[in-house]
């Protein structure tokens, strides 16, 4: 399973988000696409996506900006690739073939579904939160 784009940068503003904000001090959308390295246009699409289900907020006006709560810290990671790229990805064919399955499998079927299996116990229990905490203590990085 490879993540869109879309999905890859939401991942990383998430962590980013839920690591650098809370209830009463918020990241622009400038501060997010300069630590993430991407591009504000394409940023402010996703947070506003994310925003509107309810996986970050936003605060508008000169001093506004993005922010998580405590509760939403605990979103799992599988909420975000959800919202932005949908479950075809995950439950669809590596390869891509329309018409595989179990009966009709493509090559590496079989193989896929044990990974798949995997990523996904991955992007359940890992919530956006305990990524973040890996981010703030130095432990792990979101840019190349």
């Amino acid at each position: 399973m490879i993540f869109s784009h879309m999905c890859k940068v939401a991942i990383k503003a998430s962590i980013y988000i839920a690591a650098n904000s809370s209830e009463s001090e918020f990241v622009t959308i400038k501060n997010v696409a300069s630590h993430i390295d991407e591009s504000g246009h394409t940023l402010g699409k996703l947070l506003q996506l994310l925003s509107k289900n309810n996986v970050l907020n936003s605060v508008k006006g000169a001093n506004g900006g993005f922010y998580m709560t405590p509760v939403q810290k605990m979103n799992p990671i599988q909420d975000v690739v959800r919202i932005v790229d949908g479950t075809a990805e995950i439950n669809g064919c590596v390869l891509g073939l329309t018409k595989c399955s179990a009966s009709k499998p493509c090559p590496i079927h079989f193989e896929y579904l044990k990974a798949k299996k995997e990523i996904e116990e991955i992007l359940y229990n890992k919530n956006i939160g305990e990524l973040a905490d890996l981010v703030r203590d130095g432990s792990r990085n979101l840019i190349n």
